[in-house]
């Protein structure tokens, strides 16, 4: 039976990851998940981040789902293992990519991570890119004010440089050249951030995954067989069916209309 590459979020947030396998992947089905209903899911227990990951799981296979992309930093954390031992799809997190792209770039083995608090409090960064590479200095740094930041307009450039600054000029003081924006909503401050920081490496998440699909499906013909590629692009959140709308036209660049209970794009 063909599948669709499937991606879920805790939010709005991983709309950054479904604009990136977009750009890799234009001829593939892709369906997206939002759960904004239950926003955030940082500040919850490990076990309902994971029930909420897994009924999320549940619900884009309901939708045709043979693959599934966490597009979200705290469920890829506390999750992932946990959804991996469930279905018997692929499972791909958003973590692992990141730092291992970081650690290719990176000359000084000096990484720093912005995340949400609960990201960063997980630790899962640093355990990763420390597993990965023993002696690397990792320097992490909670940004809560970044996400309704990104979701709302018509602040001055002024003052998001202010807060870009604030959050992101101490650990770069530290001596990182690299940094991984470790949260699905950071990569629409891209352009603010090479222009404050000219000399820092970036890591999206979203595009190394992308990548890495792109590897797996060419070393995995049948997977590559098995997935639709009509370029049916299909939208479900659990709430704010509107706002997800105009978010949706905000971070992928496309209108999109308001269906009974989800976003079909036009």
């Amino acid at each position: 039976m063909i599948k669709k590459i499937a991606i879920f979020d805790s939010g709005l947030g991983g709309l950054t990851v479904a604009k990136q396998i977009y750009k890799y992947f234009p001829e593939y089905s892709v369906v997206y998940f939002g759960d904004t209903a239950r926003v955030p899911y940082g500040g919850r227990s490990n076990n309902i981040i994971k029930r909420y990951a897994q009924e999320n799981v549940d619900f884009l296979i309901s939708k045709g789902a043979g693959l599934v992309v966490i597009g979200c930093n705290s469920a890829s954390a506390v999750a992932y293992s946990h959804l991996k031992s469930v279905y018997d799809i692929p499972i791909v997190d958003i973590i692992q990519p990141g730092t291992q792209s970081a650690l290719r770039l990176s000359c000084n083995r000096k990484i720093g991570v912005i995340g949400t608090l609960a990201t960063i409090n997980s630790g899962a960064h640093k355990s990763f890119l420390e597993g990965l590479s023993p002696g690397v200095k990792v320097y992490v740094k909670a940004c809560p004010l970044l996400v309704s930041l990104a979701e709302n307009e018509g602040l001055s450039q002024k003052i998001v440089d202010s807060i870009l600054l604030e959050y992101i000029d101490p650990i770069v003081k530290k001596g990182i050249d690299t940094l991984i924006l470790g949260c699905t909503h950071y990569p629409h401050f891209i352009k603010d951030i090479v222009r404050l920081f000219p000399n820092l490496n970036l890591v999206d998440p979203g595009e190394q995954v992308a990548i890495n699909l792109k590897a797996m499906f060419e070393s995995h013909l049948k997977l590559n067989d098995s997935l639709e590629k009509n370029g049916k692009k299909e939208f479900y959140v659990s709430d704010r069916a509107q706002n997800f709308a105009n978010i949706c036209s905000r971070f992928l660049g496309i209108k999109a209309r308001v269906g009974v209970d989800n976003v079909f794009i036009i």
